[in-house]
């Protein structure tokens, strides 16, 4: 499709609105870029799902009004630019489809927005902010019944804020998550619950719940095949974690860097991050430092490949 550039727009009338064809080409480009930057997120490639969602998001702009499609463009685009790490920046453009949804009164998909809007507060280290949207949330869901989104909700405020001042509130928590999914047979969100699990027994030192719930959610990616999974990358990054406690260094390579390695193909270059410091860490605990100097450089040029965008 040829795209027009600013000075060849056709324009009619005192209103300033774009002829017809005009218009429906540039709807035409939006689109395609949102439908294709839809796919790329659902293979996981958020590199790609941020160019082409910010491309769409451009090229709405260029339109009068925003409209149904313009703001699931800035909520899909606030939630890739978080996946990738900018969690300040996400929060305009989450803010933006929040105000659209809730002038329209899609309760639904603002109860989603308010999720992802928290969740990138959260991460800036907004906690205050971050609260009031889960809580909005909450409401919200509860009112429509909605379960999945619940759960998700949940579990997320489970270990990222409950956890952090009542450890056995947040076990709870999750064990509730666990059983209001036990027969959706999902596999995927089990995992990730489990390895949640194993984060907080962590913090409680129980280590035979922590067993109890690795050996669950390795089960669980043998049987469904989840290796190439987001959530496997995670049960991995949290082994590491585990035998960097235990002091079994090589444990942590190998797993530290199969989830860094999963994290990289994926995009989510923050997480990637976390998973290779976890590596220079374990360098460093063996007297290893030239391996452990090599990892932090690695970390640092990555990083700064981050910020120049």
């Amino acid at each position: 499709l040829g795209i027009k550039t600013d000075k060849s727009f056709a324009r009619t009338g005192e209103t300033g609105e774009f002829s017809n064809g005009v218009f429906e080409e540039f709807s035409t480009v939006v689109d395609i870029r949102y439908i294709i930057g839809k796919n790329y997120y659902q293979k996981r490639d958020f590199t790609n799902a941020l160019f082409q969602y910010q491309r769409a998001y451009d090229y709405t702009k260029r339109f009068e009004v925003s409209t149904s499609l313009t703001a699931k463009i800035a909520y899909n685009l606030g939630v890739s630019l978080r996946q990738k790490g900018f969690y300040n920046e996400s929060i305009p453009y989450l803010e933006e489809a929040h105000h659209y949804f809730k002038t329209h009164n899609d309760l639904k998909t603002l109860a989603y927005t308010l999720f992802e809007k928290g969740i990138s507060y959260k991460n800036a280290g907004k906690f205050e902010e971050a609260a009031k949207c889960f809580s909005e949330s909450k409401v919200i869901l509860e009112t429509l019944e909605l379960k999945s989104l619940h759960v998700i909700l949940q579990h997320t405020v489970a270990t990222e804020i409950t956890l952090l001042e009542d450890p056995a509130l947040a076990e709870e928590q999750l064990l509730d998550c666990l059983e209001m999914i036990r027969n959706d047979h999902n596999p995927q969100r089990e995992l990730l619950i489990c390895t949640k699990l194993v984060r907080v027994h962590m913090h409680t030192s129980a280590q035979d719940k922590q067993l109890e719930y690795l050996q669950r959610a390795e089960r669980l990616i043998q049987d469904h095949q989840l290796e190439a999974t987001v959530e496997a990358a995670e049960y991995y990054k949290m082994l590491a974690m585990n035998f960097i406690r235990m002091n079994q260094f090589n444990d942590v390579f190998e797993y530290a860097l199969k989830s860094s390695e999963l994290f990289g193909k994926m995009g989510l270059v923050i997480d990637q991050l976390e998973s290779l410091q976890l590596v220079a860490e374990a360098y460093e605990l063996v007297g290893n430092y030239k391996m452990a100097l090599s990892y932090e450089r690695l970390c640092k040029e990555i990083a700064l490949d981050l910020r120049k965008g």
